[in-house]
């Protein structure tokens, strides 16, 4: 009786994840690639069927708790009913049973949540999107508002957990940077509005230099942002730094696999400087750089920032003549 409960009460979780009517859906679906993620979870291998958008591991939260239940930073995630949402319990057992295995196509289309989320019955923010039905968490916010260490190792391909470490201390991150970045963190609200503040400065810069030689300025592109966004976090995720993905290919193939074409595209990409203002001049006194940034053909423009170190990024910028 007692695994029949715990079946029916993750079975309402599942459903409670994936939340109703308008109060859900973003109005901008994006493409979500499943991947096989490989992870160790204090020291046991671990394989997790994930989604990845833009360069961003997205995970079930029940299958986090699921992984993390009797270590130091496990957590439960019940159903709040009178709030009508997720409220995640830190350091109480998991209570749900072993969440079910399901079958997933190769890609699917993710629409952004906005539904409520709850952390020991106070309110945050996590980057979600709904996919097949159900919601899906960043995994990398999910470990920096439960302070758990997330480090990728590169060598050997695979996402490294530590309960016993902070995510300050494996990053890092001084609590100012996690201020300065990510918004009040010990509020529990997850924000990356100073990224997003550069993203588009970098594209005011670049659309003055077009204007100042009589050039029609570009239009920002949600898709390519999307796109620039998962070169950059692939360059920081498998430790490279070059036009061409050992994993994904050159960014033309990732525009594919991403569901976008154009009738010409063109990259830039750069590394170490720590401003919109830098970044834009170093690539305008490069020649290669400079004629991507004023070629005439060209409407549209996105932009991808990852930061590797505090205060230094890596930056993507994508350029194309739409269809």
């Amino acid at each position: 009786m007692k695994k029949i409960n715990l079946f029916i009460v993750t079975m309402i979780l599942m459903v409670a994840l994936a939340p109703i009517g308008g109060n859900a859906y973003g109005a901008t679906p994006v493409t979500a690639l499943v991947t096989e993620s490989k992870l160790d979870i204090d020291g046991k291998s671990v394989a997790l069927k994930t989604y990845n958008i833009s360069g961003h591991n997205y995970v079930k939260l029940i299958d986090m708790a699921w992984l993390l239940n009797k270590s130091p930073k496990q957590f439960d995630v019940v159903w709040d009913s009178e709030k009508k949402a997720i409220n995640i319990k830190s350091s109480a057992s998991y209570s749900g049973a072993k969440p079910l295995a399901e079958s997933t196509p190769v890609g699917a289309k993710g629409e952004l949540s906005s539904f409520d989320l709850y952390k020991d019955n106070n309110r945050v923010k996590l980057t979600a999107y709904v996919i097949d039905g159900r919601t899906y968490f960043k995994l990398r916010e999910l470990c920096m508002l439960m302070d758990i260490s997330l480090v990728w190792d590169s060598v050997n391909k695979l996402v490294v957990i530590n309960s016993k470490k902070s995510f300050a201390e494996e990053t890092g991150m001084s609590q100012l940077n996690f201020s300065s970045e990510y918004g009040e963190f010990q509020s529990g609200t997850v924000v990356n509005a100073t990224l997003d503040s550069y993203k588009d400065q970098v594209i005011s810069l670049v659309n003055k230099k077009r204007a100042s030689l009589g050039l029609e300025e570009l239009s920002s592109s949600t898709k390519l942002e999307e796109i620039a966004q998962f070169r950059a976090q692939d360059m920081f995720d498998d430790n490279y730094f070059a036009h061409t993905s050992p994993t994904y290919g050159d960014f033309s193939s990732v525009a594919k696999d991403l569901g976008y074409t154009a009738v010409s595209m063109g990259e830039n990409i750069a590394k170490g400087q720590s401003s919109p203002s830098e970044v834009v001049d170093d690539w305008m006194n490069s020649s290669g750089h400079r004629a991507n940034i004023l070629r005439d053909n060209y409407e549209d423009i996105g932009i991808g920032i990852v930061e590797y170190q505090p205060g230094r990024f890596i930056w993507v910028q994508l350029f194309s003549e739409p269809k």
